[in-house]
């Protein structure tokens, strides 16, 4: 089975958890000040939140992974299996807290991606990028040979995401207007929180960088960071990443936009590895 890797951590790394994210700045788009992430616990993935301050965790006792917040912060779509047998995955909403879950999709989901404007979630299905809307109804197609890890533009109206084949790209919701951004492999898209860049990793051409291109093709640049980059998100004020790093472990880290100022904030020290970028929201 193909997921998008959940941010494993335990419990005693909350406050590690909490560190991803500084103060974001007024006018970004990130609206709850809680992270959601995966606990691993000893019945295997819980969806978990923690407030941007380490404080607040709570373990909702909901089974799954790819936790995604809605705008507003009172819902978690995320994913969870529902086949032992085939393995296949569906994506389910809760709120915060736990309750009121209910079932999104019948014929499998994976890597869920709430769309800023909070109308719609991306989502995979096999290698078929497809759009749903938040109510569970109105299922399209947007593009046949996705890699996982959809990204949403700051208006809502596009989506990058990488071919199976190579190639960065992006289109609108309903599969028009398809652009390529770059060529080659590329992995893990992340737009900028003003929408006008996209980030992005090319594991061929440059495994230790970051590589980011404006949202119109333009002005591609690769970003050293020293490190075999597997995951990367930005953080809601734009100037930095939180990538997932490894050289003989997997560790999460922020980096300033430039490739300076890399600082651990994760220890897999618990046996704890491959943790990913989890939705931040801001208060208000």
């Amino acid at each position: 089975m193909q997921m998008r890797l959940a941010w494993f951590v335990t419990i005693g790394l909350s406050a590690a958890v909490a560190a991803m994210s500084a103060p974001p700045a007024s006018g970004t788009t990130d609206r709850d000040g809680k992270v959601a992430f995966t606990s691993l616990t000893g019945t295997g993935p819980r969806i978990a939140t923690v407030g941007t301050d380490g404080t607040g965790l709570a373990v909702t006792g909901v089974a799954g992974f790819d936790p995604t917040w809605s705008p507003d912060g009172s819902l978690l779509a995320f994913s969870r299996i529902t086949n032992a047998t085939t393995y296949q995955t569906d994506l389910f909403i809760t709120r915060a807290d736990g309750t009121g879950i209910r079932r999104l999709t019948e014929s499998g989901g994976s890597a869920p991606e709430w769309s800023r404007d909070g109308s719609k979630i991306a989502f995979s299905r096999g290698p078929k990028l497809l759009v749903i809307n938040a109510s569970g109804t109105d299922e399209r197609l947007v593009y046949d040979n996705a890699d996982q890890d959809a990204s949403w533009s700051a208006d809502s109206s596009r989506i990058a995401f990488a071919d199976r084949q190579g190639g960065l790209f992006t289109a609108n919701v309903d599969g028009t207007e398809l652009r390529r951004l770059a060529a080659g492999p590329s992995e893990r898209p992340a737009f900028s929180p003003n929408g006008q860049r996209v980030a992005f990793v090319n594991p061929a051409v440059a495994p230790s960088s970051i590589v980011v291109v404006a949202a119109d093709g333009t002005d591609l640049q690769r970003v050293p960071i020293g490190m075999s980059v597997t995951d990367l998100d930005w953080t809601p004020d734009g100037t930095q990443w939180v990538l997932q790093g490894q050289t003989h472990q997997s560790f999460l880290y922020t980096v300033n936009t430039d490739g300076t100022g890399l600082r651990r904030l994760t220890s897999s020290s618990t046996g704890e590895s491959s943790p990913d970028v989890t939705d931040v929201r801001k208060d208000g």
